[in-house]
């Protein structure tokens, strides 16, 4: 059989305490037994890795939001959550149903919210 390779101490990346890594972790082993140093190395490692896929739990949660709406478009279009409120045909701010704006072939352009009482673009009054 082949001989065993001793390992060597090294210093803890956490404390500095020199040790001797566990023969099956070997070079990978970058801390100390103390549980103290472990766990402030997998705090480290952690928010590491939330700064390099910062936008991963972002598109989690969208992703969860809009199944968990039905598919709707928009996941923040629950009443409790929305700030402005619909103010009727006349009012400045208007929510369509999806059905309407499918009904439009899903075109957004706001030509369709014009007013079909006003003729002519001249007339109207100054702001």
């Amino acid at each position: 059989m082949g001989q065993k390779r001793r390992l060597r101490k090294r210093p803890c990346r956490i404390c500095g305490k020199w040790f001797v890594p566990h023969p099956r972790l070997g070079e990978r082993q970058k801390t100390c037994e103390a549980t103290e140093c472990q766990q402030r190395w997998h705090a480290r490692k952690r928010a590491a890795w939330n700064r390099k896929n910062h936008s991963y739990f972002k598109e989690i949660y969208i992703s969860r939001q809009l199944e968990s709406s039905g598919g709707s478009s928009c996941p923040t279009s629950s009443p409790s959550r929305s700030r402005r409120k619909d103010l009727g045909e006349t009012g400045r701010f208007r929510k369509f149903h999806s059905s309407e704006i499918k009904e439009r072939d899903y075109k957004l352009d706001i030509t369709w919210l014009k007013d079909e009482s006003i003729e002519d673009a001249n007339d109207l009054p100054k702001p």
